[in-house]
């Protein structure tokens, strides 16, 4: 739903609070806000013509066509994928997949804080990666290309 202070929010069945695009809006923009869902799955909140938040430009754990994973190295901002914490838990997960300043045409995974895997910016038909660490936590990057969809996904345990 838009607040009132023009930002599209999440509330719980209490009413509260769970998410919010935190957009800066001027005052002439707060209650005349729009939304809406691109074919593309793009979430944009607006007003009149100019985009004030898209979903984008916030990845989460799944890459869609539009969506860069990006580093700025004149800002700082860093877009990347993040895991969830578990297949039914939606909230960040422990892996982050994305571009590593000193090393550029690479894609890094980092489980927390370490490096766990690295491979080059490779896109063909149908590719897939696993990694399987010895405790038996299995990391996918799964693509599809016909709608070149990426997911960063965390199995905890696999049964040999």
């Amino acid at each position: 739903m838009i607040s009132r202070d023009g930002n599209l929010v999440v509330l719980d069945q209490a009413r509260n609070l769970v998410w919010s695009t935190n957009a800066s809006l001027s005052t002439s923009a707060m209650n005349h806000t729009t939304r809406l869902l691109e074919d593309t799955g793009n979430l944009v909140l607006s007003f009149e013509e100019v985009t004030l938040w898209q979903s984008f430009d916030h990845p989460s754990d799944t890459l869609l066509p539009g969506i860069k994973i990006s580093l700025n190295k004149m800002t700082g901002q860093h877009r990347l994928l993040t895991s969830w914490a578990a297949l039914d838990d939606p909230q960040p997960g422990k892996f982050t997949l994305g571009i590593d300043p000193k090393v550029p045409i690479q894609c890094f995974t980092w489980k927390e804080t370490t490096r766990y895997c690295r491979s080059s910016m490779y896109i063909s038909k149908d590719t897939g990666t696993k990694f399987q660490n010895r405790g038996g936590t299995i990391f996918s990057l799964l693509t599809t290309l016909m709608l070149m969809r990426f997911i960063l996904l965390i199995v905890s345990r696999i049964d040999q």
